[in-house]
């Protein structure tokens, strides 16, 4: 049963997730406004149709419009308004599946500029980080449960029948990240070289990730490889 939420109303991969095949159940920004104070009451208002299957939820947040970030006139639409959505669903469905011994599957749908942004889409930048590091958080959070939390970054220059391919390795294998082919180790490399080359004029300690990134990966578990210096 996969449960599709599209933050912005503007998700351009949210239908390809659709006609999966899945059992669906979709929730409106009307819906989720009238549960936003209570988010306990989304599960009451779908949970007939969620039973006690296994739960597939899908929080789709691409495809904004190209807008930079000191033209935006009203930050309510674009950053406030899709971040209070997301909150409501995370609250209000996040612990029923939790608590499911069968567990299930968060799927972060995020734009490319959520990991690198670029001039023409500042504004979709600030909202895909805010909720890069909501969802990074969710899974540290969830770690020892049997749900897992995957962050798919969507591409809308990539090839359709690619991208199906991506979302099924996603709901089989339920992996951390799933990229598309334009972030590759060398843009990658390219976007992190600033930090990594201040990083080398620091002094040493706990390898990163550190905060709630480092629950993720278990960075205690790398202390006596890595040991402070003294």
């Amino acid at each position: 049963m996969s449960v599709l939420v599209d933050l912005c109303g503007s998700s351009a991969s949210l239908p390809h997730w659709a006609g999966l095949g899945y059992e669906q159940c979709r929730i409106d920004s009307q819906t989720l406004q009238e549960c936003a104070s209570e988010p306990e009451l989304l599960e009451q208002r779908i949970g007939a149709q969620l039973a006690e299957r296994d739960l597939m939820l899908i929080i789709a947040a691409d495809g904004q419009p190209p807008a930079r970030v000191a033209e935006i006139p009203n930050w309510d639409g674009v950053l406030h308004e899709p971040l209070a959505r997301c909150f409501t669903v995370v609250r209000g469905l996040v612990p029923r599946i939790a608590r499911s011994p069968r567990g299930g599957h968060v799927i972060a749908v995020l734009s490319r500029s959520a990991v690198f942004p670029d001039a023409p889409h500042g504004a979709a930048a600030v909202l895909g980080r805010a909720l890069l590091g909501l969802f990074e958080s969710l899974r540290a959070e969830l770690r020892l449960t049997s749900t897992r939390v995957t962050i798919y970054v969507a591409d809308d220059t990539e090839d359709p029948d690619i991208g199906r391919a991506r979302m099924g390795g996603v709901l089989q294998y339920r992996p951390f990240h799933s990229l598309p082919a334009a972030i590759d180790p060398q843009s990658i490399t390219r976007y992190f070289a600033p930090m990594l080359e201040a990083l080398e004029h620091t002094p040493r300690g706990t390898p990163l990730p550190a905060g709630p990134q480092g629950e993720v990966y278990q960075v205690d578990q790398l202390r006596d490889v890595f040991p402070r210096d003294a």
